[in-house]
């Protein structure tokens, strides 16, 4: 995993030179900079060596799938209003919201410029993936915006959409670039995809600070989240109106009784139980594959998804 990640981090360094204009291209380099598991890149040179093609030979698409998902993180950011990202303040905290956008679409652009440079025949894959990410952001915020609290089937559909999308395209493209067209990889990565963001919200109730973010960072931005569809399922009347009232405010006060409103309707618990079910589904999907260190590897990453404390 670390020599995944250092080939990244080189091809990165590469592609994303220290140039001009000085406005563009500081901010460009700034969230792949900041480091991340690289997971995603990580998946596409495992199911690659999997399948008997070096990573070496694939790090170009590797690293686009990193530009895509640091391009939808500078996006996201700026939409949910976030404070930090990786411990740090946001991009638009640091460059405003006018050079942050910009920013990131020329990440996007680069992404694109990669993949098509280093695996051209993926690239129509490549945009629907992006199209589906930004379906499940329209689905997340509109919920926001309306007031609504989505029921578990239409939160868990979203969350395939706007996390385990770019994971499942990512374990494919690997084994794509080594000759083999396996569906079964993309439906893997979406389940633990959903699993990794079903464990990323009961962190942002357990792990807080140590978690690169504030704590409750999801509470004050309202998100609409599976522990607070479970909640309002099993508070009383007037404990759900209560909870409805403080998820959006920044008033630490709020935060901290909206958190206990949670954690008594037995939320937290019962998203990990959903986190460990989607888990132990992609765990019998890896399984199937053949017998190699990398899928060992992969049988790790799953079980990380949903036991990792960060």
């Amino acid at each position: 995993m670390e020599g995944y990640a250092r080939m990244i981090n080189e091809f990165l360094e590469r592609e994303l030179p220290d140039r001009k204009p000085e406005d563009l291209w500081k901010y460009v380099r700034e969230y792949p900079a900041r480091g991340g598991k690289r997971l995603r890149p990580a998946m596409v040179m495992l199911t690659a060596e999997m399948f008997g093609k070096p990573a070496g030979e694939v790090v170009g698409p590797a690293a686009a799938v990193e530009m895509m998902h640091n391009f939808t993180l500078i996006h996201d950011d700026i939409e949910d209003h976030s404070k930090l990202r990786r411990g740090k303040p946001a991009l638009h905290r640091m460059a405003g919201i006018e050079l942050a956008l910009n920013a990131g679409d020329a990440l996007m652009a680069k992404a694109f410029e990669v993949m098509g440079r280093t695996a051209p025949g993926v690239i129509e894959r490549f945009g629907k993936i992006l199209i589906e990410i930004a379906e499940g952001q329209a689905l997340d915020i509109g919920w926001t915006i309306r007031g609504e609290v989505p029921k578990e089937k239409q939160f868990l559909e979203m969350t395939e959409k706007k996390t385990g999308a770019l994971i499942g395209f990512s374990l494919w493209l690997g084994a794509k670039l080594a000759g083999r067209d396996l569906p079964e990889l993309d439906r893997l990565g979406r389940l633990m995809g959903v699993a990794f963001q079903l464990r990323d919200d009961v962190l942002d109730i357990e792990g807080g600070a140590e978690f690169g973010k504030e704590p409750g960072r999801d509470i004050a931005e309202g998100k609409r989240t599976l522990l607070l569809t479970h909640a309002m399922k099993r508070l009383g009347y007037g404990e759900k109106l209560e909870l409805l009232g403080k998820i959006g405010s920044s008033d630490k006060r709020d935060i901290v009784r909206a958190v206990e409103l949670i954690e008594k309707s037995g939320a937290v618990g019962y998203v990990q139980e959903v986190a460990d079910r989607y888990a132990s589904r992609a765990r019998e999907i890896a399984e199937s594959l053949p017998d190699c260190e990398q899928r060992e590897i992969l049988l790790w990453m799953i079980d990380f998804a949903v036991r990792r404390k960060k």
